[in-house]
């Protein structure tokens, strides 16, 4: 586990204030919740664009689940993109690095409720290992990790 927190220290969070501290908690918990089975079946289990599990990108990158996680940027999203409808808060393209934090809204959000705050980094961490969207849906990604991760 001591490897897990050497990994987080090292997070790349370009973010201020209360978010950044919301982001940082949540990421841990992330990496934590990594560790269980269940939870990292999920790599095995979702596919990416090509069919192939997103356990192959971690192999492909020679990383665990957890320095994926760690290796992750955090930045602050473009406040037009963030009000646009009342529901994103982080969001990121298949196969990208960069996860896009609304700011505000993650802050207020999950700065007390980090469990939600971490199955919402385990949802994005999914789309950077490739796994797209619509199919499945956000709803039906989300309620996957909230299964699986959400204990």
């Amino acid at each position: 586990m001591s490897g897990i927190w050497l990994l987080v220290a090292q997070l790349h969070l370009f973010l201020d204030g209360k978010a950044r501290m919301a982001v940082a908690a949540a990421v841990k918990g992330a990496a934590l919740r990594l560790d269980d089975d269940r939870c990292r079946s999920l790599l095995a289990d979702l596919r990416d664009g090509d069919g192939r599990p997103l356990t192959a990108a971690l192999d492909a990158a020679a990383q665990s689940p957890a320095e994926h996680l760690a290796a992750l940027y955090f930045v602050a999203a473009d406040e037009r993109r963030c009000r646009a409808d009342e529901a994103t808060t982080a969001f990121t393209v298949p196969g990208s690095r960069v996860v896009y934090i609304c700011t505000d809204r993650f802050a207020s959000r999950f700065a007390l409720k980090t469990r939600d705050g971490e199955l919402l980094i385990l949802h994005e961490l999914l789309h950077t290992l490739g796994l797209g969207e619509n199919p499945p849906s956000t709803d039906a990604i989300s309620d996957i990790v909230r299964e699986r991760c959400g204990r």
